[in-house]
């Protein structure tokens, strides 16, 4: 036998106080529940029942404590049904109740109206729009005052940079109207042609039963939303009309009426030849013309000028191009509505 073996019985752990060993010696077991000791406990647990120092024994005791506790349920209840929120149910016969406004078709003042045939019909044969007051008028004329460019009985044209807007009363549901329109691409102020502007299936167009709140919504219009928030290219400060060309810069310049009516004139005869130059930037032609004059004159004129050519702007067509009336202040009068009155400017817009 090799005596360089160790022998098992003399094996010791490196940690013999490590938990998981398992322990060698005897272990201890557990007794069994014998009888004598369940019927120790159920001796006790009857002793306990059968005792009069609870406080169940006594009847009274249990009835007072059970009334306690329903008497706070009680108000716990209480206060939950005054902090629940209740459902409130619409008026039946309220005006602002939703099925009467959709039975009634428009306005409110108009209920009769609506509900009665003949009166429909007859209003169907008459014109679909009614008479403005001559306060309302008037009213509207000293609001918008430059912004007005015609003046009927029927309605009243406004023209606000890009576009403009049409206020009228309506036949059908008698409610004051502000709808927005578009003009032609230059506006001219003597021949007034214009149409609805329409976004998808839809028009702009706002109608209340006050005339001050369809004023509101007007002014509020002009600067907000597709028919306020405008931007623009550049504005014409100059015009050409021998080479036919709009001379343009970032600030509009304020054009008299019969400068203003020269241009239209000139636009309308050359609206396909007419292109547009900025002031502050070279083109192809500027440096074309540069390059006319240096061999005229003998100079040299560098190869790399045909390179240049083609990466230079050309000067673009004349469109999107939109004139509009603004305040002249040397007129101290009152009568806005006459184009010769105000002072126009000209810009060219991104898109329609």
């Amino acid at each position: 036998m090799d005596s360089n073996k160790k022998d098992f019985s003399q094996y010791k752990p490196k940690n013999p106080n490590d938990p998981k060993m398992p322990t060698l010696g005897d272990e201890k077991v557990e007794k069994p529940v014998t009888n004598d000791f369940v019927n120790n406990n159920s001796s006790n647990y009857s002793n306990t029942n059968t005792s009069t120092s609870e406080p169940f024994f006594n009847n009274s005791k249990a009835l007072g404590i059970l009334n306690s506790l329903k008497k706070n349920l009680e108000q716990k209840d209480e206060k939950d049904e005054k902090n629940e929120s209740r459902l409130v149910l619409p008026d039946p016969e309220s005006e602002l109740n939703i099925v009467n406004q959709l039975r009634n078709r428009g306005s409110i003042k108009n209920r009769a109206l609506q509900q009665n045939t003949k009166d429909k019909i007859k209003t169907l044969r008459e014109d679909h729009r009614l008479h403005l007051k001559e306060q309302e008028i008037e009213l509207i004329k000293s609001t918008f005052k430059e912004k007005v460019i015609k003046v009927n009985r029927n309605s009243i044209v406004l023209k606000n940079s890009k576009f403009g807007f049409e206020i009228y009363k309506n036949n059908v549901d008698k409610r004051y109207w502000v709808v927005a329109i578009c003009f032609e691409e230059l506006f001219n102020p003597q021949k007034i042609t214009y149409t609805n502007l329409w976004t998808g299936g839809a028009f702009i167009g706002y109608g209340y039963d006050d005339l001050d709140l369809t004023l509101n919504k007007t002014l509020n219009l002009f600067k907000t939303g597709r028919t306020g928030n405008i931007y623009w290219k550049d504005f014409v400060v100059d015009w050409s009309k021998e080479t036919n060309r709009f001379i343009t810069d970032e600030e509009p310049k304020k054009f008299t009426y019969t400068e203003y009516k020269k241009i239209i004139d000139w636009y309308s005869k050359n609206k396909i030849r007419i292109c547009v130059k900025n002031k502050n930037k070279k083109d192809y032609e500027d440096l074309m013309f540069e390059v006319k004059q240096k061999r005229a004159n003998g100079e040299f004129v560098s190869p790399m000028v045909a390179l240049q050519a083609k990466m230079i702007d050309k000067p673009r067509k004349a469109s999107y191009i939109f004139g509009y009336p603004v305040l002249n202040p040397n007129y101290k009068g009152k009568d806005f509505v006459k184009p010769e009155n105000k002072l126009y400017e000209i810009g060219f817009a991104f898109t329609e």
